[in-house]
């Protein structure tokens, strides 16, 4: 069955019909942003062309297979699915995918044998999270916080264009803001230590969501706490096939509609007169076109404009075991095995490498796609917070982590691991196949106030035709994250 989800759904009534147009679209990069950029262009009438240099479109939603065994190589959570019906809604259709809810949201362990999980049902996620040590009222008062704030504060950071004059003077917004000053000069951990100084593991647990975005909850503005908020009341969710089904089914919807995609396109440059782009260079050719979205890292366009890479320090990357091993009955769909030492682990990540006793997150599509892996066996996407690449000799960290990794896992879940097939995946490897710059997933950090309002906003400041989306444009990484990015440059072309 299709289920429907709880709040903003948009069906496919509400089809929006625009003029056709004559104009031409060039859309560099076939990340899911890319992909919806595409769309919503094409959905206003536009002749839309997507340029990929890569031969597989999607970006980082892709896979790794062996022996086997299918891995989702990249994203592994999907939030608010609510922004994937809005683009078949677009074109009266309904959402082809077939996603259902995942519950209990996320598996959390600690060495000492305590074990909490994130149910779907209010009454029960509270009993979880009292039992790390907190009051019942103290709990349920943090989520109605955070439920308050993402619905107040950062619905309209997410959905607008906060580098308008229009986001700062609109009278909602300064009242909405109104109720943060509270958290201003506070961090991730000390706002969340404050509601919870006797609970540590719960703050611990809480301080987790800010990897959600890359950044370091020792670091992290405190307003950004109700990112949690949409795992604890909003939910996460799993499509059939895994999370590359997802770019698949926004492609086969684009080519349905007459979008172009075409891969293999190394773009060199961009042609401009005067403050206008005229044409893309791209395999050594020029592609006209009246309209230009780059939803590639930003920091690839900067010479294509002869001007200077952006300063601001990148988010955090991450180091990847793909494991196939033997089925773990207590191993769910998102696991988290947590460092006995966060302050320490996130200080490592500071300074440039993964931490010695490093917090371990397991994706295992096969328990809920069995085709993902051979019969009695798991597909185990194994993955720990690394730095953005700098140089580091990646080969030799990944070589002394892996038996720290192994044996962790093994201490935690009380029995012995083999591995019968392996990939790897480090910071250059991420940056090789989806061009994220440096190898940061989430793009330019968010671990001050001033660095989130430096993200790259939807327009150029010089080029009246040139607009971004993606996960290093405002408002950041992930998929919910990106498919706002490309509404809100498509709404600035409208």
């Amino acid at each position: 069955m299709l289920w429907i989800y709880p709040k903003n759904a948009v069906t496919a009534g509400s089809a929006v019909h625009f003029t056709p147009m004559s104009e031409k679209a060039v859309i560099i990069g076939a990340g899911i942003a890319g992909l919806a950029a595409a769309l919503r262009l094409r959905a206003q009438g536009f002749e839309v062309t997507v340029l990929e240099r890569r031969p597989l479109l999607g970006g980082k939603l892709h896979c790794v297979e062996q022996d086997g065994y299918r891995f989702d190589a990249g994203p592994s959570f999907l939030t608010q699915p609510e922004r994937l019906d809005a683009l078949f809604a677009l074109f009266g259709e309904e959402n082809s995918l077939r996603i259902e809810p995942v519950d209990p949201s996320v598996e959390y362990w600690w060495e000492d044998g305590t074990r909490c999980s994130t149910p779907r049902d209010r009454d029960a996620l509270v009993a979880q999270l009292t039992a790390l040590g907190a009051s019942e009222a103290k709990v349920r008062a943090y989520l109605d916080a955070i439920a308050k704030a993402y619905d107040e504060l950062a619905v309209p950071f997410v959905d607008s264009d906060i580098q308008q004059p229009r986001f700062w003077f609109s009278p909602a917004h300064i009242s909405r803001m109104g109720g943060s000053i509270g958290q201003l000069g506070k961090t991730f951990e000390t706002y969340n230590r404050s509601w919870f100084p006797d609970a540590p593991k719960l703050v611990q647990l809480l301080c987790r969501y800010a990897t959600y975005a890359g950044n370091d909850p020792y670091q992290a503005p405190a307003f950004m706490t109700s990112i949690a908020d949409v795992e604890l009341r909003q939910g996460i969710w799993y499509p059939e096939d895994g999370l590359r089904s997802v770019p698949e089914a926004l492609i086969a919807l684009g080519r349905r509609h007459g979008v172009v995609y075409e891969t293999g396109c190394e773009v060199t440059g961009l042609r401009r007169t005067g403050r206008r782009v005229e044409a893309v260079e791209v395999n050594g050719e020029a592609m006209d076109a009246d309209v230009f979205i780059s939803a590639i890292d930003p920091q690839h366009v900067a010479p294509w404009l002869d001007r200077k890479l952006s300063k601001v320090p990148r988010a955090l990357s991450a180091m990847i075991w793909f494991w196939g091993v033997d089925a773990v009955d207590d191993i769910r769909l998102h696991n988290i095995f947590f460092s006995d030492d966060y302050r320490q682990e996130f200080g490592q990540l500071k300074a440039g490498t993964p931490g010695d006793d490093p917090t371990i997150y397991i994706n295992s599509s096969s328990t809920r796609s069995p085709g993902h892996a051979p019969a009695g066996k798991q597909n185990w996407f194994v993955m720990i917070n690394a730095p953005a690449d700098h140089g580091q000799d990646w080969p030799v960290l990944q070589a002394r982590l892996r038996p720290v990794v192994k044996a962790k896992l093994e201490r935690v879940l009380g029995r012995s691991i083999t591995v019968h097939t392996e990939a790897t995946y480090c910071p250059p490897d991420i940056a090789r196949t989806s061009g994220a710059w440096k190898g940061s997933i989430y793009g330019p950090s968010g671990n001050t106030l001033l660095d989130l309002f430096r993200k790259q906003p939807p327009t150029d400041p010089k080029l009246s035709n040139l607009f971004y989306c993606g996960g290093s444009s405002h408002p950041g990484g992930g998929i919910p994250m990106c498919l706002a990015s490309a509404r809100l440059a498509v709404e600035h072309i409208r």
